[in-house]
């Protein structure tokens, strides 16, 4: 994790996340787990890899209900493009 997140490897460093991700739920930490979800998303989102952001907000959304875009995207989650068919 500490080299990811010190990198600029972007979606390296979401994988990352998704993999503790894992790891958080296991434990039953789920809000941890939303955390790195988000997080996951958003450098994903940045690197402009939309099926991976969308994925990491459907994990996001099957744990915690939560389906607000993605802070910086257009008004609305890859996520959501791809189940309404417009990616």
């Amino acid at each position: 994790m500490a080299f990811a997140a010190e990198s600029d490897f972007l979606d390296s460093h979401g994988d990352a996340l998704m993999s503790l991700t894992d790891v958080l739920q296991l434990a039953d930490r789920l809000d941890d787990a939303g955390t790195a979800l988000e997080q996951a998303a958003s450098l994903y989102a940045q690197k402009g890899n939309i099926v991976s952001a969308a994925k990491a907000r459907a994990r996001l959304e099957s744990i915690s209900g939560v389906t607000e875009p993605l802070e910086h995207g257009r008004g609305t989650t890859a996520a959501v493009c791809l189940r309404g068919g417009l990616l």
